[in-house]
């Protein structure tokens, strides 16, 4: 199976719900694979993070709803992504994939959830 496939079914396995949110940090080939995933199982929003933006165009092509770049703001992108995403006072995302393989952003994940 190829890690894009595995990765995929990895999103489709956490059984997420129709109409959920998610913030994936890293938009190379493994953020892209878990966009797709994530697409596929019908999430309203997407939000890519990356410090690239030249990766955001394809990004969007392959589902991201919103992309980020944690350089444009000058408060921390959990913030940003709770400010995004409150809704009735509660805000953050459903699930978050780290992509990157960096502790730091693996723990700004963990800090995204509702």
């Amino acid at each position: 199976m190829a890690r894009h496939e595995a990765t995929q079914y990895g999103c489709q396995g956490l059984q997420a719900a129709k109409g959920c949110t998610a913030a994936v940090f890293g938009l190379g080939t493994v953020g892209l694979a878990c966009v797709d995933g994530l697409r596929d199982v019908g999430a309203k929003m997407i939000i890519g993070v990356d410090m690239d933006p030249g990766k955001f165009e394809r990004a969007k092509k392959w589902g991201c709803t919103h992309c980020i770049n944690p350089k444009d703001h000058d408060k921390s992108i959990t913030e940003v992504i709770v400010e995004m995403t409150t809704e009735e006072g509660v805000g953050g995302v459903d699930y978050s994939f780290e992509c990157v393989g960096e502790c730091e952003s693996d723990e700004t994940g963990i800090g995204v959830h509702t």
